[in-house]
């Protein structure tokens, strides 16, 4: 499965890529796979990735397809997250999401009284297991900075160097690395570029390679003291 670019939700909004998780929910209401969906959830660990709580869901839930529970999961963490930044009910998200998903023009959410009450009530009750709200309050510490790495990409080419005579053969060539660092700034994504050769790659690996042990400590020092390490991201890029 392809990584997936994680938007913040916001109050009173709901970016469009979160819409087939909540049509999805939706479409289960009244039906076993519902009831089943709910009681996985209180029984999965807490994470921040969705692919890994997609996972765990996976090997409890049986009657929804894989894509499905993703799509659902993937909706889902973000308005945990929404919740524990505004330290609010799970009743007010509800509400608000039923209210976007009313101005919607998807056919996939359209909602009459009877359906959006029920819809609430599934919400309230997905958003209330311990699970997601441990999540949601870890995943707003991590975004409590002003900017979130989401990727980064390594383009490497090869500049010639000319002497006098620009129409000569070149003299030599350079290689140069660009390292292209995406971020999210509020809820929107903006690139930072910055020239690296091959000594400012060997010092950014050897950095990242520190980090790693010294997570692995940290991780160490958790266990040590019977708290549980809530996992951020472990997907591959």
């Amino acid at each position: 499965m392809m990584a997936r670019s994680d938007i913040p939700i916001r109050f009173g909004e709901i970016p469009s890529q979160y819409e087939n998780g909540f049509a999805k929910l939706i479409s289960l209401l009244g039906s076993e796979s519902a009831q089943e969906l709910l009681e996985a959830l209180k029984e999965v660990p807490p994470t921040m990735d969705y692919l890994t709580m997609t996972s765990e869901l996976d090997q409890k839930v049986s009657t929804i397809p894989h894509d499905d529970v993703a799509d659902i999961v993937f909706a889902l963490l973000p308005l945990s997250t929404l919740q524990a930044d505004l330290d609010t009910p799970a009743s007010n998200i509800a509400e608000s999401i039923s209210r976007e998903i009313e101005r919607s023009d998807s056919e996939s959410l359209k909602l009459t009284s009877e359906v959006r009450e029920r819809f609430k009530g599934f919400l309230v009750e997905l958003l209330s297991s311990p699970p997601l709200k441990i999540a949601g309050k870890a995943r707003n510490l991590q975004l409590e900075d002003e900017h979130v790495f989401q990727e980064a990409r390594i383009v490497t080419d090869i500049r010639p160097v000319f002497g006098d005579d620009a129409a000569s053969h070149p003299e030599g060539a350079i290689i140069v690395h660009t390292l292209k660092l995406s971020y999210l700034d509020g809820n929107q994504f903006k690139n930072f570029y910055i020239s690296i050769d091959a000594r400012d790659a060997r010092v950014l690996r050897n950095l990242l390679e520190r980090a790693d042990t010294k997570a692995g400590g940290l991780r160490n020092v958790l266990k040590a003291a019977d708290v549980p390490h809530i996992d951020v991201r472990e997907e591959e890029q």
